[in-house]
């Protein structure tokens, strides 16, 4: 048995219930991922209610198993709960794990920093990725933290 079957195997171990059909594809889709070179970001998406969240907790259950490392984030504290929720692992906001507070200003403002990314051949699972905005120039918001564009590399 290869590497992507062992994960896919592991996947469903942890999903603990018959997977839908859209789960199968999605285990088979991510074992593929973390076992080749071929590319860096694998997004599943879907409607509210499909099981997405369900199958990630499997999935960052199995790697646990298998001693690789996983960061789970969210854009809002209230999305980083329900991941914690689900997964039984901690979960951050996206700005906790990337940003560092350098100091505090006498109007009691911060000025923070890019946190530096030690994380080596880590799996970072990003949930409610449709909350992040990626074009602060629409001037929907005041609140603009960093570059205002979460995605931009």
């Amino acid at each position: 048995m290869g590497r992507r079957e062992i994960f896919y195997d592991g996947f469903l171990k942890h999903l603990g219930f018959e997977p839908t059909e859209c789960q199968r594809r999605f285990f088979d889709t991510a074992a593929g991922f973390l076992t080749s070179d071929d590319g860096d970001i694998l997004v599943l998406n879907g409607y509210a209610g499909t099981g997405k969240t369900t199958a990630v907790a499997a999935v960052t259950s199995a790697l646990k198993d298998f001693g690789l490392p996983c960061v789970l984030l969210a854009p809002t504290g209230r999305s980083a709960k329900v991941l914690a929720k689900y997964t039984g692992r901690p979960a951050f906001t996206i700005h906790k794990h990337i940003y560092r507070q350098a100091s505090v200003g006498d109007d009691g403002f911060g000025s923070f920093s890019l946190s530096p990314n030690k994380a080596k051949n880590t799996l970072f699972v990003v949930d409610e990725v449709s909350l992040i905005s990626i074009d602060a120039s629409l001037g929907q918001s005041t609140a603009i933290f960093g570059s205002g564009n979460c995605l931009r590399i």
